[in-house]
């Protein structure tokens, strides 16, 4: 009863301080940091999505939860929608939980903050939660929804599910690390195998056998050798990484079966990318070249008043079938995410609220928006 008592009384706390006109950054460090601490790498969300529920729905939001999956421990992976009363939000506001393995605990070295997620994409969940919420005690009449997704690190299985939400919002505000810059498109993505098959023998006498792996290494080389122009001026060039082989049984055999597999980021179109590689690497005996997925590159919407740039990387949007404006913003490189030594300043954290209250508010404006249901805090209905 105590720890309900003053669990109630922070929270109250916490929105009195919105109402006085002063962002709460100690509740957004606070949410930051319970978020990286919480593992929720890939398949393993259920635990972050229970607790965010908890967090959105004790604030006064009304949270459905979307069946994405079930892992192989037989925890559910779910979707969190959160909306204020009107199912089908004008403005949705949106990120996701997940995070690339290994787990890396949270940690506070002066103004940075390191963990798993610190950047991608936790920083951006923290930051537009706060910001919403700001947003709302100042117009209660905004008419906006949170979206928080699983699975967007391997192969977007949390957007692919949201379709069946039935959400049709005039914009769509996606977090990533984009350096707090407004970003105006981003590649498309395409995963490949390539499979090798060789002969086995023993490695005493190799001209019997035909080497799994060397065949594998040449189509690597052939692929590493194509050199992509960059046509398209905001996107710049299409790349290719490989980055996993494997093969090899034992040290004393020709190996008969090796494997690889990568992605291609795509600044022009996937067809034209499929089309060079499969030429330049032909049809060599024992090699098999597989195309597993793709997606475009996207093109998205900008507003006046914000830093632009462009993102070599593949996000969300590739995925989200709306029709209406797109926007991808949110704190924190790229080029520390899915690193060992991930982190986020704290500086970068504060200024995504403001950038993403100033985003939503020119948004809110230039849509003419108005809303039917308006933000009701439970917290202060108590009061």
């Amino acid at each position: 009863m105590v720890n309900n008592f003053f669990k109630t009384l922070l929270c109250t706390l916490s929105i009195l301080s919105y109402t006085n006109g002063q962002t709460n950054y100690n509740e957004l460090f606070s949410l930051h940091e319970q978020l990286i601490t919480i593992d929720s790498v890939t398949g393993n969300e259920a635990q972050v999505t229970r607790f965010l529920s908890d967090y959105l729905e004790n604030r006064g939001w009304t949270v459905e939860k979307q069946f994405v999956s079930t892992a192989n421990d037989g925890q559910v992976r779910e979707n969190i929608f959160a909306h204020l009363g009107n199912r089908n939000p004008a403005i949705v506001v949106s990120s996701h939980v997940d995070t690339v393995p290994p787990f890396i605990p949270y940690k506070l070295e002066g103004d940075k903050i390191f963990g798993r997620g610190a950047c991608d994409a936790k920083s951006s969940v923290a930051a537009q939660i706060i910001a919403v919420e700001e947003l709302l005690i100042e117009n209660p009449d905004l008419d906006v929804g949170l979206l928080y997704v699983v699975g967007e690190e391997k192969g977007g299985q949390g957007m692919i599910k949201i379709p069946e939400l039935e959400l049709a919002p005039a914009a769509l505000i996606i977090g990533e690390p984009t350096e707090n810059k407004l970003i105006l498109g981003h590649k498309g993505v395409m995963s490949f195998s390539i499979e090798s098959k060789g002969v086995a023998a023993h490695s005493g006498y190799p001209e019997l056998g035909r080497s799994a792996i060397s065949q594998l290494l040449s189509a690597v080389i052939s692929l590493n050798s194509i050199i992509f122009p960059a046509v398209d001026s905001t996107l710049g060039a299409d790349t290719i990484n490989v980055g996993l082989i494997n093969g090899g049984v034992a040290a004393n055999v020709v190996p008969e079966i090796a494997t690889a597999s990568g992605t291609i980021r795509v600044a022009t179109n996937t067809t034209f990318v499929w089309d060079t590689i499969t030429k330049r690497i032909g049809s060599p005996q024992g090699v098999a070249l597989t195309l597993h997925n793709k997606y475009e590159p996207v093109k998205l919407d900008i507003i006046d008043g914000f830093e632009t740039g462009v993102a070599k990387f593949n996000t969300d949007f590739a995925r989200w079938k709306g029709q209406g404006k797109n926007y991808l913003l949110g704190p924190g490189s790229i080029l520390v995410a899915h690193k060992p030594e991930e982190y986020i300043t704290k500086s970068d954290l504060v200024n995504s609220v403001d950038l993403y209250i100033k985003l939503i508010d020119k948004i809110h404006q230039e849509l003419q928006l108005s809303s039917k249901a308006p933000f009701k805090s439970k917290i202060i209905e108590q009061l």
